[in-house]
């Protein structure tokens, strides 16, 4: 309520720089408020943000409004538009490097590894990550660390190397743990350890993965695989292990289709 009634002012009288950080602001909200699953409102502010950056000619300013944009881009709906996201987060980094950010330059590879995960390009995704793990230590960033090992274990699974798969997703959520805040990211590595723990049918280790997924402080997952985990663990939790399996499997493939696994 307050945003509304100072947006207009804003816009009016504050300077360039103040208008896209106050927009800036509205994305950034905007991601904790739909749980990463942004409506279109979210990109144009976004679009909105960085033109009113670039008319104030702050560098590292305009290279982290374009870093937002991209990133809003990989948010939009369930699926995201990946091709603008991927555009956006490319010359973003480009233009950290030039600046010599390395934190931006880092949030920039995990990203763009992301994105070529949700495309389902592994090659790609598996060339950014040196790059992305190299930079997050060197910042000793812990969240992005557990990103981009989050993002190993996938390419692990993909490969069908299970034990890779579980050796990295553990990696992920011991790096998490060395946060103090809570990160939207988890999912990221309890997917293929969710993957793992099925393949092995550990079904109470996979039930445990499903209900991190579902921790509302992770990212909302489509609506038909949340149906899928919900009903995965309503029938374990309910004494009916074989029916919950007949649930994990299927979870497997439709998890799948997203690039969640």
């Amino acid at each position: 309520r307050l945003a509304q009634k100072v947006k207009p002012i804003i816009k009016i009288y504050g300077s360039k720089m103040q208008t896209g950080l106050f927009l800036q602001r509205l994305v950034l909200l905007s991601f904790r408020r739909y749980r990463y699953v942004v409506p279109h409102e979210t990109i144009q502010n976004a679009q909105e943000s960085l033109a009113a950056t670039e008319e104030s000619g702050e560098l590292s300013q305009i290279a982290f409004a374009r870093f937002v944009l991209g990133f809003a881009s990989l948010w939009y709906g369930y699926r995201g538009d990946l091709e603008a996201a991927e555009n956006h987060l490319q010359a973003a980094l480009e233009q950290a490097v030039q600046l010599g950010d390395v934190v931006l330059q880092c949030r920039c590879l995990c990203f763009l590894a992301l994105t070529n995960r949700k495309k389902g390009q592994i090659a790609k995704a598996q060339e950014l990550l040196p790059s992305a793990l190299a930079t997050a230590e060197q910042c000793g960033l812990p969240e992005y660390i557990a990103n981009v090992r989050g993002n190993i274990a996938w390419i692990a699974w993909r490969d069908g190397n299970l034990v890779e798969a579980q050796k990295q997703g553990q990696a992920a959520l011991a790096a998490v743990q060395q946060y103090l805040l809570p990160t939207p990211m988890n999912w990221l590595a309890h997917w293929p350890l969710l993957g793992v723990a099925v393949t092995n049918g550990e079904t109470p280790a996979a039930i445990a993965h499903a209900l991190a997924i579902l921790d509302p402080s992770q990212v909302r997952m489509p609506d038909e695989i949340t149906a899928v985990l919900q009903q995965a663990i309503s029938t374990w939790e309910n004494n009916q292990p074989d029916i919950a399996r007949i649930h994990l499997d299927e979870l497997l493939q439709i998890a799948q289709t997203y690039n969640y696994l």
